[in-house]
């Protein structure tokens, strides 16, 4: 049986820790961001993380290189509407969260 897969759903600093941890545990895991600019950043910034904790002897980086073979990241919700697991890291905002538990049920 393989692991579950986990979609994040924001990409802060919330929802990067997440994710990273997600993907360290053996998870595929994305990471859905809608501003394209920290999209691109995503990935980067839980690399940089995770070479922060090799360089202190918290993580091993052989680990580091499979998790990072199970981390992607997606646009929109339905790219990934075939994860087994959402979680929700997005703004305090509850007319954000309402729009996102929407669309999730829609994708999901």
């Amino acid at each position: 049986m393989s692991a579950p897969s986990v979609l994040v759903v924001g990409g802060g600093t919330m929802g990067r820790g997440i994710a990273g941890l997600c993907a360290l545990a053996g998870f595929d895991t994305a990471v859905a961001e809608a501003d394209p600019a920290a999209r691109g950043r995503v990935i980067a910034l839980i690399e940089e993380s995770w070479t922060r904790a090799v360089a202190t002897g918290k993580l091993d980086a052989d680990r580091v290189r499979s998790a990072r073979a199970r981390l992607s990241t997606v646009e929109s919700l339905p790219e990934a509407g075939d994860a087994e697991i959402a979680i929700e890291a997005v703004p305090e905002s509850i007319e954000l969260k309402v729009r996102v538990f929407r669309e999730l049920d829609r994708a999901c």
